[in-house]
Formats: C-alpha cells, sequence, structure tokens
C-alpha cells in the first residue's frame, strides 16, 4: 500500500475548517502520481516515500497552526517555488517545454544541464552534496538535481491544493506564471554567474521575475495582476 498523506493531517482538528474530502482526495491523488512507475522517484523505497509524504504533513500542519494561515502558505509557496526552479533549470533536457507543465518559454534553455559542474557552487543544495558525496560527476549531479526538483514539485503542488482552499482562485491563475518567473530569474543568474551569454532581452531585467516572489508571499490578493500593474506589462509578453 502507498504512503498515506491524510494520516497525521486527521489528528488536527482545526484542518476541518477548510479540509474536506475533495483537498484530501487530491492529496492522495498527487502521492500517487508522485511515486507512479516510470516517474523519477518511483525507486525511491517506501521509507523515503513516507519521509517526504511526512515532510508535506509537516508543511500542512505549519500552515495551520500559524496565527496567519493565508501569509504562511504563500511564505511556503513562495520559498519552495525559488527551491525548485533553482535545481529544476539545471536538469531540464532541451526539449523541456514538450515534458514540461508550462507553456513554451525561450528563456528557459535545458542547456544548463551541460554546465552543472559550473553552477554547483551558485547553488547551496548542489554545492553541499558534492562537498559531502563519495561520487559527485555531472552525472551524479545531474541525478541529485533531477531527484530533489521532483520532491519540491510534490511539496509545491501540495502547498498550492492548500492555497486553493484557502483562497480564492482568480480566472487567470498566477501560480504556473509564478514558478515560470522563478525559472527564468533562476536561469538568468546562472548565465551571469558562469558567463553563458544571456536569453532575456534588454528591456527585461531578471530581478522583475524575481519580484513575483514578494508578491506571492507579501499575501497579494493576486499577484498576478500586481505584478503586471506595477510593471505595465503582460507576464505573457515576457516570459
Amino acid at each position: 500500500m502507498g504512503p498515506r498523506f491524510v494520516e497525521s493531517v486527521n489528528k488536527t482538528p482545526s484542518l476541518e475548517t477548510w479540509r474536506d474530502s475533495d483537498f484530501e482526495h487530491a492529496l492522495e491523488t498527487l502521492t500517487k502520481s508522485t511515486f507512479a512507475d516510470g516517474s523519477v522517484l518511483s525507486k525511491f523505497s517506501e521509507d523515503q516515500r513516507q519521509q517526504l509524504v511526512a515532510k508535506l504533513n509537516s508543511l500542512v500542519s505549519d500552515v495551520d497552526k500559524n496565527k496567519n494561515p493565508f501569509l504562511k502558505c504563500r511564505e511556503l509557496l513562495g520559498s519552495t517555488g525559488i527551491a525548485f526552479a533553482g535545481l529544476q533549470v539545471l536538469c531540464l533536457k532541451s526539449d523541456w517545454q514538450m515534458e514540461s507543465l508550462f507553456d513554451d518559454c525561450q528563456f528557459i534553455s535545458g542547456q544548463l544541464r551541460r554546465h552543472i559542474g559550473s553552477c554547483a557552487k551558485y547553488n547551496q543544495e548542489l554545492e553541499d552534496y558534492c562537498g559531502c558525496a563519495i561520487a559527485n560527476s555531472e552525472e551524479d549531479m545531474l541525478t541529485f538535481a533531477t531527484a530533489r526538483s521532483a520532491i519540491y514539485l510534490y511539496y509545491l503542488t501540495g502547498l498550492d491544493a492548500v492555497r486553493r482552499r484557502l483562497e480564492a482562485v482568480p480566472p487567470f491563475d498566477w501560480f504556473r506564471p509564478f514558478v515560470k518567473s522563478m525559472m527564468i530569474w533562476q536561469e538568468d543568474t546562472y548565465r551571469r554567474k558562469i558567463d553563458l551569454p544571456v536569453l532575456l532581452p534588454p528591456n527585461v531585467d531578471a530581478l522583475m521575475h524575481s519580484a513575483f516572489f514578494q508578491t506571492v508571499a507579501g499575501g497579494a490578493k493576486n499577484p498576478l495582476a500586481t505584478w503586471e500593474g506595477h510593471f505595465s506589462l503582460k507576464h505573457s509578453d515576457v516570459s
């Protein structure tokens, strides 16, 4: 039997104010798909799977126990989105758009995997892994980055399910544009650090994309609309 998400959550009565059977089912489905045959994490042991499920349980509990669950959820979404993007852009393949949850984006290349050794020191998790691992070839780094980004996507998607129970979802939702902005920002940062040509045009500053984090973590009612209003741009025109 696969890992169950709700076991520890059920012990928190206050979660009943926003958790219902649809929410429970969404996280059960997410967990099953995350460890399904053929997925990046399909070869994880039962113990490893349970650890990840427990971590997601903990993140959900952190939201519920906070004095302001809305802001706590946003804070966790923001930080997890950055962590995901920082590793994901390092292990994407050049045909990533065909496999991705996100639309095609000319500013996310799928080429940084060829430079992961040079980029490693600019990602704390990857640098720590290289410092303690017995083997740290570029292939090992890619394996690590691929697994960790899949783990972060699991947490990120779970937190997004929580977010959808805590706040109204606008017609043009901000979650995917936010993650895309984090990936564009991270790609641009690595490129500048290792002296690769940048992909963004002169009129688009990567810091504009990094600012999306502030609108999310800061609690803007609609981060996408807030971001577009601040920069007088359509997000889709610069991503």
